[in-house]
């Protein structure tokens, strides 16, 4: 290793990759182990102020996507509970859609506001219904227009103006080509703008410092002419655009109503964070490294790189 990648710089690595690492991670996997077992109706009341849905969800697949909301209310009997892990459908290639109900409190206010804590589905359609009818209808997504946003929020949130003393059916029609993460809760608006700003304090931490990694990095490479530092920019950079990018931060502030950038930023990112990854460690580890090692990582790097770039 070169003696000007000191052991600072070593610290400020795995200082940021663990940041971003569980930055990245955090809602998907906080209980990726717990099955929902629940369909009874949530109950909502004011002494609790964040409750999770995901226990008293239940699914049904719609794969030709015709299915209409009033054919939906009167198929109740066909919805069954989720067999995949906590908050998470996995990968679908078809739509689907999620019922849940909902009893309110008689004491109550009725304020409250949906939030799927989950920025990359396209397009969700919510519908309110109770004894058989609609109420309301709201569409949220990265793939809808901002300006359109029922709550102009980070996540994917929706207020809602309940009447105490009474139940609802919310039903969720999920349309996306990723994953289908769904951490939904449903939150009193103190407690939920509350965590937004801890939110939002935490992201522009993780922001600031990997900038002042990649800015850091291109300082040394300019002084010093050592390619490890233009390997770990491109790391940085990757991996900085990946969790702007998958908190919903970017379309919130940098690129609103970019349809492209909401489509291929997330598979770019990943793939050059994973390409800098492999050109700094085949650069880092070049004295410990065999002649056959050393190729395998810098032909991994080439395939990422590729894959990069066909991505867009």
């Amino acid at each position: 290793m070169p003696k000007s990648l000191n052991r600072p710089f070593a610290l400020l690595i795995a200082i940021v990759v663990l940041l971003l690492v569980t930055t990245a991670t955090g809602p998907a996997s906080a209980s990726a182990s717990t099955l929902a077992t629940s369909t009874s109706p949530v109950e909502l009341n004011d002494s609790i102020t964040t409750v999770e849905l995901w226990p008293g969800v239940t699914m049904l697949h719609d794969p030709d996507g015709k299915l209409s909301v009033d054919e939906v209310l009167a198929a109740t009997e066909k919805f069954a509970v989720p067999r995949s892990a906590y908050a998470t459908l996995g990968l679908q290639n078809k739509i689907v859609w999620l019922r849940a109900r909902v009893s309110v409190s008689a004491q109550s206010d009725g304020e409250w506001i949906l939030d799927i804590d989950y920025t990359l589905l396209n397009r969700v359609d919510i519908y309110i219904a109770s004894d058989g009818k609609v109420l309301r209808h709201a569409i949220l997504g990265n793939a809808q227009p901002w300006s359109l946003r029922p709550l102009t929020s980070r996540s994917l949130a929706l207020p809602l103006a309940l009447q105490p003393d009474r139940q609802y059916e919310f039903l969720l029609r999920v349309d996306t080509i990723g994953a289908m993460i769904l951490p939904i809760t449903l939150s009193k608006p103190f407690a939920f703008h509350g965590r937004a700003q801890n939110e939002q304090m935490l992201q522009g931490l993780a922001t600031s410092l990997g900038l002042f990694l990649l800015l850091y990095s291109l300082l040394q490479w300019a002084s010093v002419r050592e390619h490890q530092y233009l390997k770990y920019a491109l790391l940085i950079a990757g991996s900085a655009l990946f969790s702007i990018h998958f908190f919903g931060i970017g379309e919130m502030y940098l690129w609103t109503d970019n349809a492209w950038m909401e489509r291929h930023m997330a598979g770019f990112t990943s793939l050059t964070a994973a390409c800098g990854t492999a050109l700094f460690i085949e650069d880092v580890l070049r004295p410990d490294m065999s002649i056959w090692l050393r190729r395998a990582m810098k032909t991994l790097a080439g395939v990422l790189g590729c894959a990069a770039v066909a991505h867009t």
